[in-house]
């Protein structure tokens, strides 16, 4: 008994040793595979080359997209906060800024910004007026004629910009939105730019002007000084 059961662990030790000795390398056991691979899906070098490429493209595109993104986001936050000028190079970026400062900013705040934009409207109207140019020679009748009516235009465009963002603080008014201990400097604000503009920009009301100056009367009668 005890010889057979040497005879078995000798079998097994010699077992154990033939299959270390005929075990193929890994080194070898790696080309196979890769071989067995490439003769069971092989796959193009364009296709890789093409998928490296498009990863390649993939990530390059995204880190440009929010590069480009941070650079936008930076040059709408400084026109806003510089108040950049009407026909300044960043002026459409300021207002979109504006855009969006009043769709993030509670109920409660939105009165306080339109009436900032309208101060903005009033300010980049005054800009324009002010940089008329009398002509001084005949041949340059022509172009200042031409720069008035452009000025003219213009000046028309922001009074209707700035007379909406007055008639959207009235609105608020309207619908009791705003606290009574604020519509009274709220209507003093607005008479003042109502004023200002009235007296500096035209000589005859506008149609804008008078709308605006009826809902001032309605709206804020009693809250005015006098």
């Amino acid at each position: 008994m005890i010889k057979f059961i040497k005879d078995q662990i000798k079998c097994f030790q010699c077992r154990v040793a033939l299959r270390k000795q005929t075990r193929p390398s890994d080194k070898f056991l790696n080309q196979c595979r890769q071989l067995f691979l490439d003769k069971i899906c092989p796959a193009p070098i364009e296709n890789v080359r093409m998928a490296k490429s498009f990863g390649l493209i993939y990530r390059y595109g995204l880190f440009s997209f929010f590069g480009c993104m941070f650079i936008l986001s930076g040059m709408v936050v400084f026109a806003d906060m510089t108040n950049v000028g009407y026909g300044h190079s960043l002026y459409s970026f300021k207002r979109f800024g504006e855009s969006v400062r009043i769709k993030l900013v509670p109920q409660a705040g939105q009165p306080s910004l339109h009436q900032e934009f309208a101060e903005r409207r009033l300010e980049e109207m005054k800009a324009i007026k002010g940089n008329t140019i009398p002509a001084s020679a005949t041949e340059q009748v022509k172009n200042q004629n031409q720069s008035i009516l452009t000025q003219n235009k213009e000046v028309e465009q922001l009074s209707q910009q700035m007379h909406q963002e007055i008639n959207l603080i009235f609105s608020d008014v309207e619908a009791n939105r705003i606290e009574p201990a604020r519509i009274k400097i709220i209507c003093n604000d607005i008479a003042r730019i109502l004023n200002d503009d009235e007296e500096s920009l035209t000589e005859i009301p506008t149609k804008f002007q008078q709308e605006s100056r009826n809902k001032l009367n309605i709206n804020c009668a009693g809250f005015l000084d006098p």
